[in-house]
């Protein structure tokens, strides 16, 4: 920076902040060295420019070609100030844009099996789909993740020893996918390590579901932390034309009302969202993202309105 004769400082700060294990810790000897106090409060340099210097904020979004797909964090975290470039043409896969798909799983031994096989069977029908989409998976912990890819492996497995080589080199193919030099290949992630990814569908494993007593269980996890809600933000904003929501859960079954922070009541109102969308019942759209604009946001730590 200080070779330039002017900076531009880009960034987000809606998504997830730098990770705690490398940010520098000050020694309290520096402290009168300091020249700036407000330096040792923030979490990151974006959040120090923003305090300091003139804000531009961006008013168009690039990655998705459908406008469902962004609109509900564009009401939730962006003050409904983003414009999507609408598509020439709807291609098949993006009809809907968001799908929600409703499995009976059970939540036992911190994953969701019936939800995983559910997922593995998404991703084959989406490989022999004629518009030939990228695909990605994010699940909200890291057991589901890797039982994610164990099962995706296992069917790989099942393929080769059933000598199945068109169903086998197409899934191989879809995983094993480049683009220029550019890898785009079939990813599973965790809601943590999703960001800056993106491909054409994107399938969500929400993974709570009662467990084999009948108790619902969703404790949230790091949803449940502050800045839950930008994790929440990143998960959903990964799809360039297509969102597919597998769910054990109606999203009425959540409960939410004792969460500490923001992120479950938004997945809960995301949920409700996909649901309807899927559904085609625009009147329930209208009225979910009316709500969002009416929820305090937080801005540069003081509560207010968003009444955008």
């Amino acid at each position: 920076m200080l070779r330039g004769r002017q900076c531009v400082l880009a960034g987000d700060d809606k998504q997830l902040p730098p990770f705690d294990l490398y940010n520098v810790k000050v020694d309290e000897e520096e402290d009168p060295f300091l020249e700036d106090p407000i330096a040792l409060e923030v979490e990151s340099i974006l959040d120090l420019a923003r305090n300091k210097f003139r804000q531009c904020k961006l008013s168009w979004h690039y990655r998705s070609s459908e406008r469902e797909l962004i609109n509900f964090s564009n009401h939730a975290f962006y003050e409904s100030r983003l414009n999507v470039v609408p598509p020439a043409h709807h291609e098949p896969i993006s009809i809907p844009p968001i799908s929600f798909v409703k499995v009976d799983g059970i939540w036992e031994r911190n994953s969701n099996l019936i939800e995983a096989q559910k997922v593995v069977q998404l991703v084959e029908e989406l490989v022999q789909h004629p518009d030939n989409p990228t695909i990605g998976v994010v699940t909200f912990n890291y057991h589901q993740k890797e039982l994610v890819r164990t099962l995706l492996e296992e069917r790989l497995e099942q393929l080769r020893q059933a000598q199945d080589q068109e169903g086998l080199s197409r899934l191989f193919r879809a995983m094993e996918r480049e683009e220029g030099e550019e890898r785009q290949g079939i990813f599973v992630k965790n809601i943590e390590n999703v960001q800056g990814d993106e491909r054409d569908v994107m399938i969500f494993s929400v993974g709570y579901a009662r467990n084999p007593a009948g108790k619902m269980v969703a404790n949230f996890g790091l949803l449940n932390q502050k800045g839950g809600g930008n994790r929440l933000n990143v998960a959903i904003t990964r799809a360039k034309k297509k969102k597919i929501i597998v769910s054990s859960i109606e999203p009425d079954e959540l409960s939410v009302e004792g969460a500490k922070h923001e992120g479950p009541k938004l997945l809960k109102q995301y949920l409700q969202y996909a649901r309807a969308l899927s559904r085609g019942d625009s009147e329930s759209v209208t009225t979910i993202l009316g709500q969002l604009r009416q929820m305090p946001v937080s801005v540069g730590g003081i509560e207010a309105a968003n009444t955008a």
